[in-house]
C-alpha cells in the first residue's frame, strides 16, 4: 500500500540560505522537494529540513549563499522518479515525487521501504521518513493517515422517466469508470476517513428534500459509500419529450474540485435514444490541499439559453446560501450585445468627467443580472470576515456564460452595505474583493476534461517570453506603440524575461513550442504581449495584431497550437478589448483566454475595453513588480490596481477598471 508524505516544493534556483528561511518553522522530518529545470527537462530530489539545516549549520557562507543545485550539487543520477496522481497506475511499489499536472502532490514510497529511503550523497544521514521522537508536529504526524485516493464517480438513475415522475440519484465510487457518466478519476492525498459535499444541478427538475448531499467515505473502503438526492422531473405536454443532462458538483473542505454528468431522457416510449457523454477522462476532480476561496460561485447554462443556474459555495456557515440551484434569467443575445458594443465602447470614456456615471450605470445593470441570494451569501460572508479582522472575501467565479464582466458588478447601497466597503476603493466588485474567474471544464473523448478544476492556487514561473509590437505605421497600418517598446524592456530588464517582436516568425515559434535562446529550447513559463488588438464580428479582425503581414495571432491559432505541452504559463495579454469572450461552435468559450486555458494556463489577464498606452504600461510594469518581487496574491495586485480609477478626478481613467483576471483569487507566482 503506498504511503504519501507531506512535503514543500522549492525551487532549484533558490540559495541555500533562503531555502532555510522558507523552513524556519518546519520540523526536521518534514521533507522538501526540490524542483530542477535544466535544457527543458525537469528533476525531483527529495531531502528533508533536517538535510538544508546541517548543510546551512556546517558549509562556508560561500556555498550557503549558492542555489540549491551547486550548494547540494545537485546531478542527474540522484534524482527521484515523478508519477502522475490521474494515471490509475499501481504506485504501491514506488518510490518518488507525486504529481497532479506540474504540482507536487508529495513524496511516494510504499509501506515496506525502509524509513531511510534511498541513499543520500553528502549529507549527515537524516532519514527520508517521519522520524520518531523528532518533536515533529502535526505535519508529521498526519504521514501515516494522509494516503493517495483515486476512484471514479458513480451517477446511478434511470435513463429516462416520465413527466413529474419521482426518482432517485445514487452517488457513489468506483474503481473503473461508468458507463455513461462523463468524469474521470477522483484523485487526491486524503485521511483514513473523509467526505464530499455533493451538489445537484438540473435544469427544470425539482428537489423535493434538497438539492445537496453529504458523501461520506472510507478511504480503504470507497465502494460502499453511498448518497442519494430524490428528484421529480419536470412536467411536459403529452407526447412531448425532453432531453437533460444531471450534474453533480464535488466538494471538498469549500473547494469546488470537479464535476460529474449523466444524460436522462424525460417523456415517452418515442422519445429518441440519450445520448451518453464521453465515458472516460483523465482529471475531473481533484482533491486540493489548499484552502478554498471565500466564496465560489457556479454558473451554469440552464436547458433554455436565457436561463443561468446558479450555486454557492464557501468553507463558511452560511445560513443564508441557498440549498439548491438558483435560477435566474439572463437574455445571452443581449450578453453579447452588452460585450461587443457597450463594454467595448468603455474606452470612449476616458478622461471624461461623467465616466464614473457611465460606469456605475453599466455596473448596476449587471449587478442586477445577478441574483439577490448571490449579494445575501456574500454579504453573510465579508460581516464574518471583518468580524475576524480579515480582508475582504475571495472570490471564484466559474461560469459558463463568457460575454457577462461580473467583475464590473456595482457594490453601491443597493447591493452592499456601506460598512462592508473600503472607501479608499471604487465601488465594483472587481476592485473591492479578491476575484478571479474560469471556465468550466469540458470534457474530451479519451484525454480527459479540459481546463483542470479547481484552477491552481501557485505556479513557478522561470523564462517569461515578452511579445513587443514594434508597428512601422507606413508598412503595417497600424499606429506606432513607442510605450508598449518601453513597456518591453522595462520588463526584460526588471525581470530576465526574453525579448521577442511581435513578428509571424518569433510567433510561429511560441505557438510550436520551438523558442530558444543561447542555443537552448526555453521552458516558457509566462508569455506577455505588448500589442494592439481587436474583438469583432468580422473573424479575420479578431487577435493580437502582429507587426508584420497584418496577421492576427487568434483564439484558433492557440487552440491548435503546442501552447502548454512542457508547461503552464501565465499569460498576460496587454492588448485592446481581447478579454472579452465569446462563444465557439460548441457554444463554450471561444476567445482568446479560453484558448490558453485550455491549452493548460494557469492564469489568463487581459483588457475588456481598448486602453490609454500609458496605463497599459503602467499596469503591466506595477503588475509584475507586487507578483514577483513582493510575492502578492494576483487577484489581490489585481483589485489594488483597479482602485486607482478616481470616482471623483475630472479626468477620469476608466483604462484601469478594463483588466480581466483567470485564475484562482489566491493564485501565488513565485518567480524562479
Amino acid at each position: 500500500m503506498p504511503v504519501l508524505l507531506d512535503c514543500l516544493t522549492i525551487d532549484a534556483t533558490t540559495t541555500l540560505r533562503d531555502a532555510i528561511d522558507r523552513i524556519e518553522d518546519e520540523p526536521d522530518a518534514m521533507h522538501v522537494v526540490i524542483r530542477r529545470i535544466e535544457y527543458g527537462d525537469t528533476y525531483w530530489y527529495i531531502r528533508t529540513v533536517e538535510d538544508l539545516r546541517y548543510g546551512a549549520e556546517h558549509w562556508d557562507d560561500a556555498r550557503v549563499d549558492s542555489p540549491l543545485t551547486n550548494a547540494l550539487d545537485l546531478h542527474e543520477y540522484q534524482s527521484v522518479n515523478d508519477f502522475q496522481a490521474a494515471t490509475g497506475d499501481d504506485l504501491s511499489e514506488e518510490y518518488g515525487v507525486l504529481l497532479r499536472g506540474s504540482e507536487v502532490v508529495g513524496v511516494l514510497r510504499s509501506d515496506d521501504v525502509t524509513r531511510s529511503g534511498p541513499t543520500t550523497r553528502g549529507f549527515s544521514g537524516a532519514m527520508l521518513g517521519v522520524r520518531a521522537g523528532s518533536g515533529a508536529s502535526a505535519a508529521a504526524a498526519r504521514d501515516t493517515k494522509r494516503k493517495p485516493f483515486s476512484a471514479y464517480p458513480e451517477l446511478a438513475a434511470p435513463e429516462r422517466v416520465d413527466s413529474k415522475q419521482a426518482f432517485q440519484l445514487e452517488v457513489g465510487l468506483s474503481p473503473k469508470p461508468v458507463a455513461g457518466v462523463a468524469g474521470g478519476p477522483i484523485t487526491g492525498v486524503v485521511p483514513e476517513e473523509f467526505e464530499f459535499e455533493l451538489q445537484v444541478v438540473a435544469d427544470g427538475f425539482f428537489y423535493p428534500d434538497g438539492s445537496k448531499a453529504k458523501l461520506k467515505v472510507k478511504r480503504e473502503e470507497y465502494e460502499h459509500a453511498k448518497a442519494t438526492v430524490k428528484l421529480v422531473a419536470p412536467e411536459i405536454a403529452e407526447g412531448s419529450s425532453l432531453q437533460s443532462m444531471i450534474e453533480v458538483l464535488f466538494i471538498y473542505e469549500g473547494n469546488l474540485c470537479g464535476r460529474a454528468m449523466r444524460a436522462i431522457g424525460v417523456g415517452g416510449a418515442q422519445v429518441a435514444a440519450v445520448p451518453q457523454p464521453p465515458v472516460e477522462s483523465s482529471s475531473s476532480v481533484s482533491i486540493p490541499e489548499d484552502a478554498a476561496p471565500d466564496l465560489t460561485v457556479t454558473i451554469h447554462r440552464g436547458d433554455e439559453e436565457t436561463r443561468l443556474l446558479w450555486t454557492f459555495i464557501t468553507p463558511f456557515d452560511v445560513p443564508e446560501r441557498p440549498v439548491d440551484p438558483v435560477p435566474h434569467p439572463l437574455n445571452n443575445e443581449s450578453a453579447k450585445s452588452f460585450a461587443l458594443n457597450r463594454v467595448r465602447q468603455l474606452s470612449d470614456w476616458d478622461r471624461n468627467a461623467l465616466a464614473p456615471k457611465k460606469l456605475i450605470g453599466i455596473a448596476e445593470e449587471i449587478s442586477r443580472t445577478m441574483p439577490i441570494q448571490f449579494w445575501l451569501v456574500l454579504d453573510a460572508i465579508w460581516e464574518q470576515k471583518q468580524e475576524a479582522g480579515d480582508p475582504a472575501p475571495s472570490l471564484l467565479i466559474v461560469s459558463e456564460d463568457p460575454y457577462v464582466p461580473w467583475e464590473l458588478a456595482a457594490t453601491t447601497k443597493d447591493f452592499v452595505k456601506p460598512e462592508r466597503l473600503d472607501a479608499s476603493k471604487p465601488p465594483f466588485l472587481g476592485a473591492q474583493l479578491r476575484v478571479g474567474r474560469w471556465i468550466p471544464p469540458v470534457s474530451t473523448p479519451f484525454g480527459g476534461e479540459i481546463p483542470s478544476l479547481p484552477p491552481p492556487s501557485a505556479a513557478v514561473v522561470g523564462d517569461m517570453v515578452l511579445f513587443i509590437g514594434d508597428y512601422d505605421a507606413l508598412v503595417s497600418k497600424q499606429r506606432p506603440l513607442p510605450l508598449a517598446i518601453e513597456e518591453g524592456d522595462k520588463l526584460a530588464s526588471r525581470h530576465g524575461a526574453i525579448r521577442r517582436q511581435a513578428l509571424l516568425s518569433d510567433v510561429t515559434d511560441l505557438v510550436n513550442d520551438t523558442i530558444v535562446e543561447d542555443g537552448d529550447q526555453v521552458r516558457v513559463d509566462a508569455i506577455h504581449f505588448a500589442c494592439h488588438g481587436e474583438v469583432s464580428d468580422i473573424p479575420q479582425h479578431n487577435g493580437i495584431v502582429l507587426s508584420d503581414q497584418r496577421v492576427r495571432l487568434g483564439a484558433d491559432m492557440i487552440s491548435g497550437s503546442e501552447i502548454g505541452s512542457t508547461s503552464s504559463p501565465f499569460v498576460f495579454i496587454n492588448a485592446c478589448q481581447l478579454g472579452i469572450e465569446t462563444q465557439g461552435l460548441d457554444g463554450n468559450y471561444g476567445g482568446l483566454a479560453g484558448a490558453f486555458l485550455d491549452q493548460g494556463a494557469t492564469g489568463f489577464i487581459s483588457p475588456l475595453w481598448s486602453v490609454e498606452d500609458g496605463i497599459a504600461q503602467e499596469f503591466a510594469v506595477d503588475f509584475y513588480e507586487e507578483v514577483y518581487n513582493k510575492k502578492r496574491p494576483v487577484a489581490e495586485v489585481m483589485s489594488e490596481l483597479r482602485s486607482r480609477f478616481d470616482m471623483h478626478s475630472t479626468k477620469p481613467r476608466a483604462s484601469y477598471l478594463a483588466y480581466v483576471f483567470y485564475g484562482h483569487p489566491e493564485l501565488i507566482l513565485s518567480k524562479s
